[in-house]
């Protein structure tokens, strides 16, 4: 029985692990090459015959090894994104307090929320919050009221498009 395993990353991540591949593989090819200089000087010192004694590494065999980690590196960069990446996705650090009755107002502290609001939401469990005159954002920190028709659940930010992770809130 197979077993699959979805794990999703933040952009974060996904660039840590992009640049990764990319210092491993450079230092494999590195290797790879220092290896044929290596092999080739210690042929160039073995007395008699040499390579013709059964160890010898052609220059076109290192560039196959070459060709291979080549390879590998475009199968590693199938699983990363492509093209520029996305913008980090907002991130709820911590709700203060982290229960309140409708009508209260609460500080969701974190990242990427966006200098202004915009377009973006903060929903409770589902149901988006009225952005009014106590409505405060900035990029690290939000000042809300709880929504009439608020439940106790999972709260989020989304800002253009990209949810946020999922804080519990408890409606009390």
């Amino acid at each position: 029985m197979s077993e699959h395993i979805i794990v999703t990353l933040s952009e974060h991540d996904r660039d840590f692990l992009r640049r990764l591949f990319m210092a491993l593989t450079q230092d494999l090819a590195a290797s790879v090459t220092a290896l044929g200089t290596a092999v080739d000087n210690l042929s160039a010192r073995l007395p008699g015959s040499g390579p013709a004694a059964g160890f010898s590494v052609a220059d076109t065999d290192v560039q196959a090894a070459i060709t291979g980690v080549n390879a590998q590196i475009a199968r590693l960069n199938n699983f990363l994104p492509s093209g520029n990446p996305s913008p980090t996705a907002p991130q709820i650090a911590n709700v203060s307090p982290a229960s309140g009755p409708i009508g209260s107002q609460i500080t969701i502290a974190g990242s990427g929320f966006g200098a202004a609001q915009n377009n973006s939401t903060v929903k409770f469990n589902g149901v988006a919050s009225v952005l009014d005159a106590n409505t405060k954002w900035s990029d690290t920190q939000l000042i809300i009221d709880v929504p009439v028709g608020a439940t106790t659940g999972g709260l989020m930010v989304n800002v253009n498009g990209q949810d946020s992770n999922v804080f519990a809130f408890t409606v009390a």
